[in-house]
């Protein structure tokens, strides 16, 4: 099996080449010149009113190859690590800010439009926003698409909110109202989990109480699968509260006891779970991270004292060595050189070890499609 192994992965290493090296450029190219890339995309948006799959995939693609772009190019600012960003990667957000500005609208309508099944391109345009500039304007535009008429939607801006540091009490009122039009347990279960990040503790005792009610059953039959189904909402809302939930533990005892016997290879979800509600994890102390890289969310950009330490510095470096980057227009520039000098060696290791580490991982995955898959 080591040697298929080892064959494949060459095999696909090999003839994704010319592919990464293709990747590689059209990366530089969004770096240098986005516009129009963005404007394709902009009239692949207008163009939608009788979509195809082809036509759709196509215009999902786009979207996912500029968020990849941007994505690179922040990483490649170097920085301490993801939760403290340097002056430079800073820099590099506020830039693709900006540059996603004109186009927030139409990406938005696509992101959040209502079907039955998402489309690839309206999942690849909400993953874009997450670097949208965190403007008062956005916020607006984000905020016509709250309300209690669609619980899923509300939800969706109510997340882009939060990614942006953007929301507020009257947000969380709206989620509030939501919460009351729901008719179903099961929606409100679901809805009150979804909206924990958000701060909001309203629905704890409902949460609490719904987890006791599931560990205190038990399921239909011992099937691994069935286990971690019946158990996953109890889990999640333990995971969720954490210390809050402290009164979950000596059921979620039983629980490891239980799954030991019946369902080894998941007893690690329900471990992490009374971990979680004794505060002896990890996650209990970890702050979230903004996806577009600017440091956690309950910061705002600039407020972390190690970027207000770092800038502080790069101004007094400034004041001194290069008072010519003080213009926009100059700073615009030295970025550029600085891309196509690094760009032939450490950003394009960056593309070629990712793609080739996604390689290896999807077919690690193939080998193990035998296996039941957990559901966290």
């Amino acid at each position: 099996m080591k040697k298929i192994y080892s064959i494949v992965c060459l095999f696909f290493i090999i003839i994704t080449l010319p592919l990464i090296a293709q990747t590689r450029e059209e990366v530089f190219n969004m770096w240098k010149n986005p516009m129009p890339y963005l404007e394709a995309i902009r009239d692949g948006i207008k163009n939608r009113e009788d979509t195809t799959w082809k036509a759709d995939a196509k215009l999902g693609d786009q979207i996912r190859g500029l968020a990849y772009a941007i994505n690179q190019e922040i990483i490649h600012a170097e920085s301490k690590d993801w939760g403290n960003p340097s002056p430079a990667r800073i820099q590099v957000i506020q830039k693709w800010g900006e540059l996603l500005e004109p186009f927030t609208g139409e990406l938005l309508a696509l992101a959040m439009e209502e079907r039955d099944d998402r489309y690839d391109s309206s999942t690849q345009a909400r993953s874009i926003l997450d670097f949208a500039r965190p403007s008062e304007a956005f916020a607006t535009e984000i905020r016509n698409y709250m309300s209690d008429a669609n619980p899923l939607i509300t939800i969706m801006a109510a997340n882009l909110l939060y990614e942006h540091r953007l929301i507020n009490e009257a947000d969380k009122n709206i989620l509030r109202q939501t919460f009351a039009s729901l008719n179903s347990e099961a929606q409100k279960i679901t809805f009150a989990q979804d909206t924990q990040k958000f701060g909001i503790s309203d629905w704890n005792d409902l949460l609490i109480e719904n987890a006791k009610m599931i560990l205190k059953s038990k399921p239909k039959s011992n099937d691994p699968d069935d286990v971690i189904n019946f158990y996953g909402s109890a889990l999640t809302t333990a995971y969720l509260l954490k210390t809050k939930a402290q009164e979950l533990s000596p059921l979620l005892d039983e629980l490891v006891v239980y799954m030991e016997k019946n369902c080894p290879e998941y007893i690690n979800h329900a471990k992490s779970a009374r971990d979680s509600v004794l505060g002896l994890t990890a996650s209990n102390l970890e702050s979230e991270l903004a996806a577009n890289g600017s440091g956690p969310l309950l910061l705002k950009i600039g407020n972390l004292p190690q970027q207000k330490e770092q800038a502080d510095q790069s101004r007094s470096d400034l004041s001194l060595v290069r008072p010519e980057r003080r213009n926009p227009s100059a700073i615009s520039k030295s970025s550029d050189v600085a891309a196509k000098e690094k760009a032939p060696w450490s950003s394009g290791n960056v593309v070629i070890v990712s793609f080739i580490a996604f390689l290896v991982v999807t077919f690690l995955a193939w080998l193990k499609l035998r296996k039941p898959k957990s559901i966290y």
